[in-house]
């Protein structure tokens, strides 16, 4: 999509995680402005209380209390808190130029967050590309590995969390795109 809007004469900024691991995928960057973000597991704009749990998430796995750790972590931590972008929105907004448009898309959930928060403050038009359903309001969607969330308490509270967390970062999308009409429906629900 950068690629076909730089040949039709537009500005592009792709804003994505730095990468620790060889590419194996090489494309044409020409024309693309690529800022790549530091990944961690604990981002800045913190506070101490919430940088502790985050700390206490990492050092408890593998251990017999790392499930309540865990449910903690994610209902407090942000969104994709083990492996985030570093730089907080604000911290972005101050690398980049005024964008007209934003387009988010995943894996990543908070690059909706990242996405919502960067169209808001420019006054951008804003579009959510889903790869995978978020929250489930059509079951036959369900990817277990993705939008499995826990048991009756644990998973009831991160449904909540994510429910809510997807509904403040798309609701004001200009426009929606998905992997398959599908997936798309759900979002729409």
């Amino acid at each position: 999509m950068a690629r076909k809007l730089v040949n039709e004469g537009h500005r592009v900024t792709v804003v994505t995680g730095q990468s620790t691991t060889p590419g194996i995928w090489h494309v044409d960057l020409g024309g693309i402005e690529v800022i790549r973000l530091e990944m961690t597991d604990r981002p800045s704009g913190l506070p101490w209380t919430t940088r502790w749990i985050a700390w206490l998430h990492k050092k408890s796995t593998g251990r017999p209390f790392h499930g309540p750790v865990r449910v903690l972590a994610d209902l407090v931590l942000p969104l994709d808190h083990r492996h985030c972008w570093r730089a907080t929105p604000a911290e972005l907004v101050a690398r980049m130029d005024r964008q007209d448009m934003v387009i988010a898309t995943g894996p990543s959930w908070s690059t909706f967050e990242y996405g919502h928060y960067l169209a808001q403050h420019w006054g951008a038009s804003y579009f959510v590309d889903y790869r995978d359903p978020w929250s489930m309001a059509i079951p036959e969607v369900g990817l277990h590995t993705i939008t499995y969330l826990g048991g009756p308490l644990s998973g009831k509270l991160r449904r909540w969390r994510m429910r809510h967390a997807e509904r403040r970062c798309t609701s004001k999308a200009t426009g929606i795109t998905a992997a398959s009409s599908l997936v798309l429906q759900n979002a729409l629900r």
